[in-house]
């Protein structure tokens, strides 16, 4: 299933997502295939936020993550990433070394460092980028 921030999911695309929990206005899903998906829905099904995981040979590694400008600092990013500590425990965080062989964090990199601040990541098992 392809997931983009602005689009809008039928009912029977939700069905293949398993519903995690509720976060204000807003739902948060979980789709678990070869490229999993944490992301949140507002109550018209419309794509919030997204955090994107790839799975790979040393563990599932956080790939990418967009949340809308509006919803920035509401909370929505770090109650997806509480709930992918809920799912697998750990996974691996992007680089800040875009010649490193895992996903190069462009942006996003503060926020990473907000999720330690607030005991959302600790180290260890997370190493901070």
């Amino acid at each position: 299933m392809n997931l983009e921030i602005g689009k809008t999911l039928t009912g029977s695309q939700l069905l293949k997502c398993e519903n995690l929990k509720s976060f204000g206005n807003y739902e948060i899903y979980f789709l678990n295939e070869d490229v999993s998906f944490i992301f949140a829905i507002d109550n018209s099904n419309l794509i919030c936020s997204c955090f994107e995981f790839h799975d790979r040979e040393d563990g599932i590694q956080l790939a990418h993550m967009y949340t809308q400008a509006k919803l920035k600092g509401q909370g929505i990013g770090k109650a997806i990433i509480t709930e992918a500590v809920n799912v697998w425990g750990e996974f691996l965080l992007p680089s800040t070394n875009n010649d490193d062989i895992y996903y190069f964090i462009e942006n996003g990199l503060g926020f990473i460092y907000s999720c330690f601040k607030d005991g959302i990541l600790t180290h260890p098992p997370f190493k901070r980028p």
